[in-house]
């Protein structure tokens, strides 16, 4: 049973074609939502993060506060480094935990914003980079989310860029046109990772 990423910037629309492999009948365990419910609900992981950036890191509802966080984080290296080693390892071994329960089926995935960043990639038999063009993506989270231009593009920056991302992953999946384009690629990863053996097959 293939092991497949997918991954992508902010706006790409990877949570879509994620949702699309999932009603064709594709497991998909979301990394992103996994590493968000520990960091709400795991009283180790609260305990750490409280530890690395106090108690201003949650909400009076318990919540991880997560734009204090993000600003937090990403503007010191060595705090996002150590934040990461607190919730990655867990997320990989729940990835770990959610693959050996499958059966039945060709293939199952991983949806992963920080995909390379955790080292989830070294888990999986193949990557898809879901990509869309930067003024795209940008409407796309202004819509979706309500954000000002400048914070979204923010956001993007910090992220790996379309070339870096093509670089690292084994497929490309571009989201630029109509659903019935997408439909179409995703049906032909479908029956793709259907046929083709493991990477290090």
């Amino acid at each position: 049973m293939l092991r497949i990423g997918v991954t992508g910037g902010i706006g790409s629309g990877k949570s879509t074609v994620c949702r699309i492999f999932e009603q064709a009948g594709i497991p998909v365990f979301s990394a992103d939502a996994c590493a968000h419910a520990l960091s709400d609900n795991d009283a180790d992981v609260r305990k750490q993060i409280r530890k690395l950036l106090g108690d201003k890191a949650y909400k009076t509802d318990g919540t991880l506060d997560r734009p204090f966080v993000a600003d937090e984080v990403f503007s010191n290296p060595e705090k996002l480094k150590k934040l990461n080693r607190i919730v990655h390892p867990r997320v990989i071994k729940a990835v770990e935990e959610f693959g050996s329960g499958l059966t039945g089926v060709p293939f199952w995935i991983v949806e992963a914003a920080l995909l390379y960043e955790s080292g989830l990639q070294k888990k999986l038999d193949y990557v898809i980079g879901v990509v869309a063009g930067g003024e795209l993506r940008a409407r796309r989270v202004m819509e979706r989310d309500g954000m000002e231009e400048s914070a979204v593009r923010k956001r993007m920056q910090r992220q790996l860029d379309d070339d870096a991302l093509r670089a690292k992953v084994d497929f490309v999946l571009m989201n630029d046109g109509p659903a019935e384009q997408l439909n179409e690629r995703i049906a032909f990863f479908k029956t793709l990772f259907s046929k083709i053996p493991p990477k290090s097959a």
